[in-house]
């Protein structure tokens, strides 16, 4: 398991984007941080307003993933 640090966002194809949290995730993969984030912060309304989902996912100490 390794720290994740992620970030999740609502992106609009319009431009618009919603920072919805984030947080640190101890997960295997970057992907299972990702799933882990999406649980906690994504909302489904979003998703029938037109928005997708977006991260930013960082290892701390090392950077971008």
């Amino acid at each position: 398991m390794e720290p994740f640090l992620v970030d999740v966002y609502a992106i609009h194809p319009r431009g618009h984007d919603i920072h919805l949290g984030g947080g640190l995730f101890l997960a295997p993969s970057a992907e299972a941080a990702e799933t882990m984030a999406t649980e906690e912060y994504w909302k489904p309304q979003l998703a029938k307003q037109g928005f997708d989902i977006g991260f930013h996912t960082d290892l701390p100490g090392t950077g971008p993933r």
